[in-house]
Order: C-alpha cells, then structure tokens, then sequence
C-alpha cells in the first residue's frame, strides 16, 4: 500500500469500525473460554441443587450482561462456585473422619 493510501487508511472511520469489531470478537472469545472452565468446574459439583443454582446464576450473569457490572457480576458467581467447592470438600472431610472414628 502507497504511504498516503496507507495513512488514510489507517485514520478512517472505516478502520476503526473494524477495529473495534476484531477487539469486540477478542473479548467475547475471551469470556467464552472463561464460560467454559466454568462449565466444567459446575459441572463437577457433587450436590445436584449446587450444580442448578450455579447454572442459574451463570445464565442470569449472561443473559442480563451489563458491560459496566460484568465483571463484577461474573466475579461474584466464580466466588459463590468456589465456597461450594469448598464447602463440598469439608463435607468429603468430614465423612472420612467420621467413618475413620476420629
């Protein structure tokens, strides 16, 4: 591309329109990926009324995106996910301490 070709290129509206769009397709592939270790982390959830409230509350996230509250919303889903996690792991420990007699 010629240098005054080039450099109208590169400051036009159409440019960065397209811009834009690359770096929106960017960020949603993003939250894809995240969307999807999380799937997996739900889904590996022992108790199943733990597995539908975190798939409620993972849908409710996405479907009421709001870009301002995103990633505070999503945030606050991964932590209520981790305190199952953890809670489900003190059940698993107390069990084996019960049925070892301790």
């Amino acid at each position: 591309m010629h240098k005054s070709v080039c450099g109208k290129h590169f400051s036009g509206s159409n440019h960065l329109r397209k811009y834009n769009s690359v770096q929106e397709r960017i960020a949603i592939a993003a939250r894809l990926k995240q969307i999807r270790s999380e799937q997996i982390v739900i889904e590996s959830l022992g108790l199943k009324a733990w597995r539908d409230d975190a798939k409620a509350r993972m849908l409710d996230t996405l479907t009421s995106f709001d870009s301002d509250n995103a990633a505070l919303k999503f945030y606050q889903e991964r932590m209520q996910i981790k305190k199952y996690l953890r809670m489900e792991k003190s059940s698993l420990l107390e069990l084996a301490l019960w049925k070892a007699k301790i």
